[in-house]
């Protein structure tokens, strides 16, 4: 369920829009990157699990356009925070306030101009598979290697 009276603090802003800047450092992956082409401009949008970040690029950006979003499918809008302009020329910013594992239409408007994409977000419990497994037992002997017929002792050995 969307959380419509989401409202970021300043400092969310500000963390939202270094993890676009720095092209999707909480993504950690160019994979979950989305780019669509358009004539002059390119929307690039970064989901994580309940924000997304959204870069338009191209040649001679005005200073802000308004960013609108909607579950994919429905056909109400919503309005989202506007895109601000950095030094580079990009127009950059997030939404806030998304479900998990959700598919969203998104358009960056600016007068008649108008450039759009989608993106699902991603889910609330991240996939991952250990590299190493190590055993640890209070009642192994001391000098085990972390194997489960040779635990360590303690936490402090598995170090």
């Amino acid at each position: 369920m969307t959380n419509n009276n989401f409202i970021p603090t300043p400092l969310m802003i500000v963390a939202a829009i270094i993890a676009v800047v720095m092209n999707g450092f909480f993504t950690g992956q160019a994979g979950n990157q989305n780019q669509i082409n358009a004539i002059d401009y390119q929307l690039t949008l970064y989901p994580n699990i309940e924000t997304m970040g959204v870069v338009l690029s191209g040649v001679a950006l005005p200073k802000t356009a308004r960013l609108m979003y909607r579950h994919s499918g429905e056909t109400a809008w919503q309005e989202g925070h506007p895109l601000f302009r950095i030094d580079d020329g990009r127009l950059i910013g997030s939404l806030f306030g998304l479900s998990p594992v959700t598919s969203y239409d998104i358009k960056v408007l600016n007068g008649s101009t108008e450039i759009s994409g989608s993106a699902a977000t991603q889910p609330n419990n991240l996939q991952f598979t250990p590299s190493t497994i190590l055993h640890v037992d209070a009642n192994a002997p001391a000098g085990g290697d972390g194997a489960v017929n040779a635990p360590f002792n303690n936490i402090q050995e598995a170090h």
